[in-house]
């Protein structure tokens, strides 16, 4: 039997899944903000609260004065940071 190298098993490849999820939530939502899709629609509402959840306190901690731009960065660094938990995490119980 061949020995498993460290991060190899299914728990951290879930956890990295779950971060990765979670990181496309906010770059959806970023996109969406960036078309200027209508927030009428319930799946991009859904998107939407789920972002605003997901980007913890990050919002304005990087001040811009384009609206746009504040929504690309705030959602960026949020991305950023559940990626990295998630390889952190990934790594620590994988």
């Amino acid at each position: 039997m061949a020995a498993s190298k460290r991060g190899d098993s299914g728990l951290a490849g879930l956890i990295n899944a779950v971060g990765f999820v979670l990181a496309a939530v906010l770059v959806v939502n970023a996109l969406l903000v960036l078309l200027n899709v209508s927030t009428d629609v319930e799946v991009v509402q859904l998107i939407g609260n789920l972002s605003e959840w997901l980007t913890l306190w990050w919002p304005g901690l990087i001040p811009t004065d384009n609206e746009t731009l504040q929504v690309l960065v705030d959602h960026g660094v949020a991305a950023l940071f559940w990626v990295v938990v998630a390889a952190i995490l990934a790594r620590a119980f994988g």
